[in-house]
């Protein structure tokens, strides 16, 4: 086979971007303005043009790769280049030899299991999400010999959070970053859509959703909030009591934090935050928490008491969380304030939420209902943390072995026919030529 041409239409910013001769590159925008898709070009582009490499594509969630990710590969990766796609290994191999395949990091389990053989590039989607130690994990496997190694993000700004400071504050060396593209700048997407998104988001909100901009907002809720002091990357072994915070959702995020107390110090040690999940799935997690961290009640919001119920008969001690808002901001303020609030590095939904919690505009006392998810799962928590005594985790739960996340994993392997029918609905221009460059 010849050199191939795409027949890509780009942004002016998709096309700087894909362009880019940087080892690691950003690109950070307002919400529909195209970054998975030019991160996923990206991924076609160097695995077309170094032949035999391999390269992983990292998402929060398997969800994620599913609905999202593998429709723009299906949509952009022309049929003839495809030797074998599985969805069991979640891997497609090309004619050239190069591979890609594709990593969830939705949980410690699964960062953990990004450490492995060596490889050409990577590509995180919806960067901010995911901690930074994906990122770094990431850059350990940048190794494979003979290649062009590289690496690239994309995402939509979530405060002044680790993806701010490695590109834009302090950029670390041989980067490029692009950044503030707005979400108008997608010139595919109906005026409908824009005006919607215009019609939800104003002030700061609309700054980083729709401008893409990095950006520090007005009356936060916890303006004592200190990166540089409560977050961290190592926790004690063990603690005198273990509490949950649990928040729930299903077309927004649930939220289950486990806190470990120790000397009167709470630390945040793990988060579950994702959308669309069941009860019976969260009964499945809290489980799994529990079985890491120890036995202790989970303080659940008390709007949702058939839930709580289900909690009660799966054995798990589920009650219904105090729910004054004020009183619970009052709780967590008071942790953060007094330096007894440590959070781990992992939970970057939390960490986000801390950098955007803010109070509304017309009334100091009531925060806007907007990424509050975790925010709310803290609170139920601490409110309730020294109102009586704990369950103690003891040393053989500390050091109990995770079980599997039930209900988590993409649809068993349909093999390539499936990839295949899917390029049968959908063909684009590729001929002689070379990659396109501007």
């Amino acid at each position: 086979m010849g050199e191939i041409i795409f027949d890509w239409k780009l942004t002016t910013p998709q096309w700087q971007f894909f362009n880019s001769d940087a080892k690691y590159r950003v690109f950070v925008s307002g919400v529909g303005a195209g970054k998975s898709t030019v991160g996923i070009m990206s991924g076609i582009k160097e695995s077309v043009e170094q032949p035999g490499s391999v390269g992983i594509v990292v998402a929060p969630t398997y969800p994620l790769i599913r609905d999202v990710l593998y429709p723009e590969l299906r949509k952009w990766l022309p049929r003839e280049l495809v030797k074998d796609f599985s969805r069991h290994e979640n891997t497609v191999k090309l004619n050239n030899g190069s591979i890609i395949r594709f990593r969830s990091a939705e949980n410690e389990r699964g960062i953990e299991r990004l450490r492995g053989p060596s490889i050409a590039w990577f590509y995180l989607d919806e960067c901010t999400l995911m901690p930074q130690m994906v990122w770094s994990i990431m850059l350990g496997r940048l190794r494979q010999i003979g290649y062009n190694c590289k690496a690239w993000a994309t995402g939509t700004p979530k405060g002044f959070n680790w993806v701010f400071n490695i590109f834009v504050k302090n950029p670390i060396p041989e980067s490029s970053a692009i950044t503030g593209v707005p979400s108008r700048s997608n010139l595919y997407l109906s005026e409908g859509y824009f005006n919607s998104l215009e019609q939800q988001y104003t002030g700061q909100f609309a700054a980083q959703e729709l401008r893409g901009e990095f950006v520090r907002f007005e009356g936060l809720v916890y303006a004592d909030f200190s990166p540089a002091d409560m977050i961290v990357d190592t926790v004690p072994e063990h603690y005198d009591n273990v509490i949950y915070g649990c928040d729930w959702g299903f077309k927004n995020p649930s939220c289950i934090l486990a806190i470990g107390i120790k000397d009167e110090a709470d630390y945040v040690l793990q988060e579950f935050y994702q959308s669309r999940v069941t009860d019976d799935e969260l009964i499945g997690i809290a489980e799994e928490m529990q079985q890491k961290w120890g036995i202790g009640p989970f303080y659940c919001d008390p709007s949702e008491p058939a839930s709580i119920e289900k909690f009660h008969r799966a054995g798990i001690r589920a009650e219904r969380a105090n729910n004054d808002v004020n009183a619970g901001i009052r709780a967590v303020a008071s942790r953060i304030s007094t330096g007894k609030l440590f959070i781990h590095e992992r939970c970057q939904n939390l960490i986000n939420e801390l950098n955007m919690y803010q109070y509304a505009d017309d009334e100091k006392d009531r925060p806007v209902k907007l990424h509050d998810h975790a925010m709310d799962a803290l609170r139920y928590a601490l409110i309730e943390s020294k109102s009586e005594s704990h369950y103690a985790a003891s040393a053989e739960m500390m050091s109990a072995a995770s079980a599997p996340i039930p209900g988590f994993h993409l649809d068993a392997a349909s093999g390539f026919d499936d990839f295949d029918e899917d390029f049968n609905h959908e063909r684009h221009s590729f001929g002689g030529g070379h990659m396109p460059r501007m």
